[in-house]
């Protein structure tokens, strides 16, 4: 039949089912240097204040600062807006790649295949490096610590999918 489809639908099924169904963080992304509109800022400010920084049981076992609290909250606003925008991105190439396997256009199903992991591989790399700006921001007191009594934290996404119908749409950085 097509010996492309075989190969392409594992991965694009895996990918689906592994990515959010719809962004938890609802900022509308923005080309660096250009401020968002005031309701955005606000919903990233809702979204900021649920992270794991900025949780009062988190503040103050830790004993995290508001120093470094705010320091966290800048060195996250970008990863927030960078997967906004990227998410919408691939939510759309996930559409194309669909419609190009079902009209049987698989040079265009492959390419669409390859954005899709480039995505992955991006989102999974800015991810990790925002990890560690946070990791850098506390002491190696605190670090301990985190690890002792949260040691799953910094091996999962900070970003979790959104499902339609979640209890509160809202509650999706962090723990």
């Amino acid at each position: 039949m097509y010996p492309l489809v075989p190969r392409l639908l594992p991965t694009f099924l895996v990918l689906v089912l592994a990515a959010p169904l719809a962004v938890q963080a609802q900022v509308v992304g923005q080309a660096e240097g250009i401020e968002p509109d005031k309701s955005q800022l606000q919903l990233e400010e809702a979204l900021l204040a649920r992270i794991w920084w900025n949780q009062a049981s988190k503040i103050q076992t830790l004993g995290l600062s508001q120093t470094q609290r705010d320091a966290m909250n800048e060195a996250f606003r970008p990863f927030i807006r960078n997967y906004n925008e990227r998410h919408q991105q691939i939510q759309q190439e996930r559409k194309a790649f669909s419609s190009a396997v079902y009209e049987s256009d698989m040079d265009e199903a492959e390419a669409l295949h390859q954005s899709v992991v480039n995505y992955q591989s991006e989102f999974i790399s800015k991810q990790i490096v925002v990890m560690m700006d946070i990791a850098k921001l506390m002491t190696e007191e605190q670090l301990a610590l985190l690890g002792e009594q949260f040691p799953a934290l910094f091996s999962r996404a900070w970003i979790r999918p959104f499902r339609p119908g979640a209890r509160d749409a809202r509650q999706g950085l962090g723990h």
